[in-house]
């Protein structure tokens, strides 16, 4: 918590001001957490101060809030073209990401827990530059990172926003941005080294040295034959372990098969009814989904193979 608030300190996050009396003033939470290495080892402890979001008010705290996210099947296929062209792939990451931004409305916020200020306990916090949880701050991010990285000259893919590119002759660098986590993907390792030495003058970055672990997916880099292997299975065990089916038998045949489900099955009883809204059925879904969306190797394969045919036929 005190290394959060010193890094907010540091960015000037927010100033000390009266209670407005015409404003609503948010809230802010603390989420611990225990951030694992892909082999469930305990990598660090981790504070961040969030902002309640919930309570801003539209068209008066915040307007856009759209932020563009990569395209999973981009970077399977940019994956697979490192792995033909025999790239290196590095990865970063951006240390209080949202403290980066500007804010462009006042918002106020009472002052964190455990952390008010003795002389003036009663004032609230002016943010002036976004923080975790505020509804605009992702876009705001991405705002700042892409300026930065325009001026520095690199080329923004129109079919993915997410996608940077810089050319120098032969060589080549592709950035692949995910909110904070960087990918750095280039044919020379020194021009990696110079990416990374430009993004530190003006962002606090935690250099993770080659791809081994993102976005729940585990990279191994020294398959055979320049191949690049991706697995999941901390995602898969951490959502069995999320919703308490890590001991149960596995089945190769998990429903009755020809299943024809219909509102006749659903429940009827309100109590049962009641049991099942309260069930994270979506949020299941969305899991097992992202799960079978990343690393499909059928997919995998035929990009990379396709890669590979056009390569050699020029």
């Amino acid at each position: 918590m005190k290394s959060e608030i010193e890094s907010i300190n540091e960015k000037g996050t927010w100033i000390l001001v009266p209670r407005p009396k015409d404003r609503q003033v948010i809230t802010s939470k603390w989420l611990l957490r225990r951030k694992l290495n892909p082999d469930i080892s305990l990598h660090r402890h981790k504070a961040r101060l969030v902002a309640r979001g919930f309570n801003q008010v539209a068209s008066i705290d915040f307007h856009e809030t759209f932020s563009p996210m990569p395209i999973i099947t981009s970077l399977r296929t940019t994956i697979g073209l490192a792995a033909q062209l025999n790239l290196y792939i590095h990865q970063i990451d951006i240390k209080t990401t949202f403290l980066n931004g500007d804010l462009d409305q006042p918002i106020y916020m009472e002052q964190p827990k455990y952390f008010k200020d003795i002389k003036n306990p009663d004032y609230v916090c002016l943010l002036k530059k976004t923080l975790y949880g505020l509804k605009q701050s992702p876009r705001i991010w991405y705002y700042r990172l892409q300026q930065f990285l325009i001026k520095k000259g690199y080329k923004r893919l129109k079919s993915d926003k997410k996608f940077y590119t810089r050319h120098n002759g032969t060589h080549i660098l592709i950035l692949v941005v995910y909110v904070d986590d960087i990918l750095i993907i280039s044919n020379r390792v020194d021009h990696i080294k110079t990416a990374k030495e430009k993004l530190a003058t003006t962002f606090s970055i935690t250099d993770g040295g080659p791809l081994h672990y993102m976005l729940g997916i585990e990279f191994n880099l020294h398959g055979p034959d320049n191949n690049i292997q991706l697995c999941q299975r901390k995602f898969a065990e951490d959502i069995l372990n999320k919703y308490q089916m890590m001991d149960l038998k596995p089945s190769p045949i998990p429903a009755t098969p020809h299943l024809s489900v219909n509102s006749d099955m659903a429940p009827k009883d309100p109590q049962e009814i009641k049991e099942m809204e309260t069930q994270p059925f979506r949020e299941m879904l969305g899991s097992l989904r992202y799960l079978v969306s990343c690393t499909r190797p059928d997919l995998c394969y035929i990009t990379g193979l396709l890669i590979k045919i056009y390569a050699e036929s020029r």
